[in-house]
């Protein structure tokens, strides 16, 4: 999965989803990522959200 959310900006609800959501979230955990909290990578998500549709606007 290619994080270009910047430049494809219709992909961003997608990329979010697929991070959120089942095994990709999991894999995301077991690697390490957001301190093996599932929890962080949702609080991302929403933080993620929010930033992007701030820059959007600007």
């Amino acid at each position: 999965m290619k994080m270009k959310t910047r430049w494809h900006r219709n992909r961003r609800p997608d990329i979010l989803m697929e991070m959120q959501t089942g095994p990709f979230k999991s894999d995301l955990v077991r690697s390490g990522f957001a301190q093996r909290d599932p929890e962080f990578i949702d609080l991302f998500a929403q933080n993620f959200a929010r930033v992007a549709a701030r820059v959007r606007w600007q």
